[in-house]
């Protein structure tokens, strides 16, 4: 079995499966097509993916070549092609994009904007991660990210905004709480903190730490 598609950061609108042809067993909707002769698709989806089985009805054994990027030849390419199509047209029709925001991360912008004439750049082709550069210069202060928050708060269940940014290294325990402040998901913990956005986030002292990392930046420091 092939785990096909995550959902994250989207709406599964599950209604749909049944229009589609799906049963719903437990809560798994399955639904099997006969790709071409010989070859069925079996389709399961759940609460985190859309996962599939390719069957060779001859062998009663699973294909996987469709998924090969080093398979060629005409038949494969084939079962290929059909095999994305239905599952594209399975992803536009239940999903929907979900945008994570709040009051305090678009006061956080603001305060960006106004203070150094800065706005976000998507630079990895993704929707929910913006880099923020020093102004006139190739350099990153800060980088937002969507992430589920128990990267950073092991219980945690939710999605949320988190801002990677940098800060004095011999400062780093006087500013980390472990509430709201942590050291860096996914960089160097010596010199970048990882801040939760949400309701209850202080802001003047957000304000205050991504104005350090801005000037950390500009100058070089460590």
């Amino acid at each position: 079995m092939i785990k096909e598609y995550k959902f994250e950061n989207i709406k599964v609108l599950y209604e749909k499966l049944v229009n589609l042809g799906f049963t719903k067993i437990d809560d798994i909707y399955y639904k099997k097509i006969n790709l071409i002769d010989n070859f069925d698709l079996k389709i399961y989806i759940n609460k985190e993916y859309i996962m599939t089985e390719l069957i060779d009805t001859k062998s009663n054994e699973e294909y996987f070549l469709h998924k090969s990027l080093n398979a060629n030849g005409e038949f494969n390419e084939t079962i290929k092609s059909k095999y994305n199509e239905i599952i594209e047209n399975i992803k536009e029709a239940i999903t929907e994009s979900i945008k994570i925001t709040n009051q305090n991360y678009e006061l956080i912008k603001l305060h960006i904007l106004n203070k150094f004439g800065v706005i976000g750049e998507n630079v990895f082709n993704e929707d929910d991660s913006l880099v923020f550069r020093i102004k006139d210069g190739k350099k990153w202060f800060m980088l937002m990210m969507i992430i589920s928050l128990n990267k950073l708060i092991p219980e945690s269940k939710e999605k949320g905004i988190v801002l990677n940014i940098k800060h004095d290294q011999d400062d780093m325990e006087n500013v980390i709480d472990n509430a709201h402040v942590f050291r860096a998901y996914h960089m160097n913990k010596k010199m970048w903190l990882s801040i939760i956005v949400d309701s209850s986030l202080d802001l003047e002292l957000a304000y205050k730490l991504i104005d350090r990392s801005y000037y950390l930046v500009e100058n070089n420091k460590k």
